[in-house]
């Protein structure tokens, strides 16, 4: 076979760097017959002849195919400010205080509204994958994985052309990453990973930190998408990609919250407490209440390949502060000493940066005493404190938080005999309105609480979402 090279570097899936001496710039050239490897010269290609000529033959076309079609449809471009056209509660803006693009409040949304709607646009099954549950990570051999990756693709390619757009249109964090792609280009020559298919699949398995100085956005694929944005799809074994809602944004103390509208059948964003005209809408990637700062910007750094800058994680001129008080502390100085040497209002920030861990730690401590509380006093203390430093944190108001602590104070009072089972159903069913509307289970259940008191198995499966 005619050994030969492609003169369109720019359609090279894979990290611009040669596949034999790892040589890396702007003048490499593709494998003229696969599009896939590499080169940065005729000798480098000649030496990797021998072992890449099976693979080569096999797939000669089919990434040609493959990528011509996927930069067909990057080159049409999506406008995301379109896709918001049909939800006038909202806007898509594309800076929002220098932290890049997100979405923001047109008008007042109050507590319990739906801001936007959102079918998914690519889907997989646990069936699909003969997974009995496809979020666990537990239950995921390779030859699942590779099955997951390749539906992905598969799916993706059925799409058309407009869905294609809106897919690539939305942050990759897995697959744009320059050192990533150089370690695992570095584990093709060794031998450690043996086609490109098994390249993409480890790109998209390794967490891509950013780093402005090594991200590449014009490196994506629809796997690398998927991953960085798929949610569940309501309460079945899937996942799936949704255009609108993945835009937006990530708060550890959200005034909005991502729901799946069993009325609807659709992922929905709704408002969490009242929201503003101007204020951006945020939700929560995780379950962050918990957790100290360190531990929440390290998961968005790993999970999304940021650090999470909210106002619960870093307070201006915080970051500053920091970097100045390790560069004095000799690790003898009292906390007067370093207050003098950089003044009461420096001090002040790294204070309150303690303090707010503090409060997390202590309300991951009490949720877990609730669950061991042994008398109704016991419990009302806990929540009481609980609710104290849920508004510390700025958690509160939120409608998710707030039926969760009258479904505790409800279990507390029917299991202990309490005298006030009523007034906390009452409020239940006030934030389950505002949440699932009246038509659903778990309103209706709730609003047969109001006539009679509950036993307390019914509110033990209505705990455990047996409606």
């Amino acid at each position: 076979m005619q050994l030969g090279f492609s003169a369109d570097f720019t359609r090279c899936t894979m990290s611009p760097s040669c596949a034999v001496c790892e040589k890396a710039g702007d003048k490499m050239k593709l494998c003229g017959q696969c599009k896939d490897r590499c080169y940065c010269s005729p000798e480098c290609q000649r030496l990797d002849w021998k072992t890449h000529k099976t693979w080569c033959q096999k797939n000669a076309g089919k990434i040609d195919q493959r990528v011509n079609q996927t930069l067909k449809v990057v080159g049409k471009g999506i406008d995301p400010a379109e896709l918001f056209a049909e939800h006038p509660c909202c806007k898509y803006v594309a800076v929002i205080d220098g932290k890049g693009a997100g979405v923001i409040a047109s008008d007042f949304i109050p507590a319990g509204e739906i801001i936007v709607r959102d079918q998914h646009i690519l889907c997989i099954t646990g069936d699909e994958l003969g997974l009995s549950d496809i979020w666990s990570e537990s239950n995921k051999p390779p030859a699942k994985f590779d099955r997951q990756h390749e539906l992905i693709k598969e799916k993706f390619e059925r799409l058309s052309e407009s869905d294609q757009a809106k897919v690539l249109s939305l942050e990759d964090m897995q697959t744009n990453n320059k050192l990533t792609r150089a370690i695992v280009d570095r584990l093709f020559k060794e031998g450690a990973i043996k086609s490109s298919w098994e390249k993409l699949y480890t790109l998209t398995s390794v967490p891509s930190a950013h780093v402005s100085e090594v991200q590449d956005a014009g490196y994506k694929s629809p796997e690398g998408v998927f991953k960085t944005n798929s949610l569940p799809v309501g309460d079945s074994n899937s996942v799936g990609l949704f255009p609108l809602i993945s835009r937006f944004n990530h708060s550890c103390c959200p005034n909005a919250s991502y729901r799946w509208n069993h009325d609807v059948q659709s992922q929905v964003v709704q408002a969490m407490r009242d929201i503003q005209a101007g204020e951006e809408i945020c939700v929560t990637y995780f379950h962050a209440n918990f957790m100290t700062s360190d531990t929440r910007q390290k998961r968005t750094m790993m999970g999304w390949g940021f650090k999470c800058q909210c106002e619960a994680c870093e307070c201006p001129g915080l970051q500053e502060v920091r970097e100045l008080v390790r560069s004095m502390d000799d690790g003898n100085m009292t906390d007067d000493d370093m207050t003098a040497l950089i003044g009461a209002e420096k001090m002040a920030l790294i204070e309150k940066s303690i303090a707010t861990n503090e409060r997390r730690q202590r309300l991951a401590a009490l949720n877990t005493r609730l669950n061991t509380a042994s008398s109704l006093r016991m419990v009302k203390q806990i929540v009481e404190e609980m609710e104290g430093l849920y508004c510390k944190e700025k958690i509160l108001p939120h409608l998710l938080v707030e039926s969760q602590i009258a479904l505790d104070l409800i279990q507390a009072h029917v299991g202990f005999g309490g005298p006030e089972v009523a007034k906390w159903c009452q409020a239940l069913y006030d934030k389950e309105r505002l949440l699932e509307g009246e038509t659903h289970p778990k309103t209706r259940k709730v609003k047969q609480w109001l006539s009679r008191t509950p036993s307390v198995m019914e509110v033990v499966n209505y705990a455990n979402g047996n409606w």
